[in-house]
């Protein structure tokens, strides 16, 4: 489902799609926020381009009717920089729910003390620690 239920109209179903709902648990140290205005301006950036199709540019070919853009994506050359800094995750406008947040999480930059931890429907419990000084 995509949207909000208590809305007349507002839950989209995905035919294509079977969600799973997993409680998450998520402690960590360093994420940076762009899901503010002032954090894109920040680093000339805005909402649009933060959520724009990045796909697009991994699926385009010399044979497809649109040829280009291709390559990697301005919001992956994003997530890969701030990858590379180090931070353990960051914070972004929603794509599919824009009036919502997303939270992406480097599990391999976790420090020390970070964590994720899931329970799948089964109960079976999954942690990801962090082990970065």
């Amino acid at each position: 489902m995509l949207g909000d239920p208590a809305i007349p109209g507002g839950a989209v179903s995905n035919p294509t799609f079977t969600p799973v709902i997993l409680n998450v648990t998520v402690v960590l140290r360093e994420v940076v926020d762009l899901s503010t205005a002032a954090a894109q301006a920040s680093l000339d950036i805005t909402a649009q381009e933060l959520t724009g199709d990045w796909v697009g540019y991994q699926s385009r070919t010399p044979y497809t009717r649109v040829s280009e853009p291709i390559g990697i994506a301005p919001t992956q050359g994003l997530g890969e920089a701030l990858f590379q800094t180090g931070v353990e995750g960051f914070r972004s406008v929603s794509a599919r729910v824009p009036f919502n947040r997303t939270l992406v999480v480097f599990t391999t930059n976790l420090r020390l003390g970070s964590s994720v931890e899931f329970a799948d429907d089964r109960g079976r419990v999954e942690r990801i620690n962090g082990t970065r000084a």
